[in-house]
């Protein structure tokens, strides 16, 4: 469990780091689906700011676009988001969000 929180601590303050520089990365969790989609949601609480999920399902509350309306968020900026492919990439979504 302390190893878990080291990481929790190191990705929040991170993340600060990032966002005071104006860098945006990339952040692949493959695996199980239902494992991803917790670690997701688990980075979804860690780290403050507004997310957005693209996909099919989700396990929180925060807003769901599917892939086919991925297109209403360009223009938008967001902190985070979370894209889904685990049912496939769609490339074009992807290259929105």
């Amino acid at each position: 469990m302390a190893s878990f929180n080291l990481v929790k601590t190191q990705w929040v303050t991170h993340q600060i780091k990032m966002r005071a520089q104006g860098i945006r990365r990339l952040l692949i969790i493959s695996g199980d689906t239902r494992w991803c989609l917790e670690t997701a949601e688990a980075f979804c609480q860690w780290l403050q700011g507004d997310w957005i999920w693209v996909g099919d399902a989700r396990l929180s509350t925060d807003p769901l676009i599917g892939t086919k309306s991925v297109k209403k968020l360009l223009g938008q900026e967001r902190l985070h988001g979370v894209f889904d492919a685990t049912k496939g990439l769609d490339i074009d979504a992807l290259a929105v969000l």
